[in-house]
């Protein structure tokens, strides 16, 4: 078994890549948009698998290829995070302002409600839409493929068709 590293609070940190658990370790494991932001999503997915305990259940989320996010990412998110690359002060004090009441629209869209998140929230998820360094987008097509040893259990594409939503039961 690998080193775990353990943190003041007791969890764990590890790569997703390498996990430190023996295989067939737990019987559900829960992936939320993590494996797209690896350096390699089907070694994750591969890692994932590893661990579930065999009749165990797998849930992964994932980036959607293609959805509108994906096209964001490859257009005006490359724009943004070159500007982010000349001033960081630039993205935080113009760019995430201006961006707060679109992403509220699409809260409002979406969920329905006209209940504000904090400043923290809106910043914490324009970083991961625009800026985040890593993020890949799969087909269902290629997560099927992956997973093909074990059994589907449900799929749905989340919020306005941005990721994949899988449910997988190991044999």
């Amino acid at each position: 078994m690998t080193s775990v590293d353990l943190t003041d609070s007791g969890d764990i940190k590890a790569s997703n890549l390498n996990l430190p658990f023996e295989d067939n370790s737990f019987d559900v494991v829960i992936s939320s948009g993590v494996v797209h932001h690896t350096p390699d999503a089907k070694k994750s997915v591969m890692e994932l698998k590893r661990i579930v305990k065999p009749k165990g259940l797998l849930y992964l989320l994932i980036y959607r290829k293609p959805s509108i996010h994906y096209i964001e990412r490859i257009t005006s998110g490359a724009l943004i995070r070159k500007i982010h690359e000349i001033s960081k002060q630039f993205t935080d004090k113009v760019l995430v302002r201006l961006f707060i009441p679109i992403i509220y629209l699409g809260r409002v869209i979406v969920y329905k409600t006209f209940k504000q998140a904090n400043y923290q929230n809106y910043k914490n998820y324009f970083y991961d839409r625009f800026i985040t360094p890593r993020a890949t987008f799969h087909t269902k097509k290629e997560v099927e493929n992956w997973l093909r040893d074990f059994e589907q259990i449900d799929y749905y594409k989340g919020n306005l068709g941005y990721h994949h939503n899988f449910v997988y039961r190991k044999p």
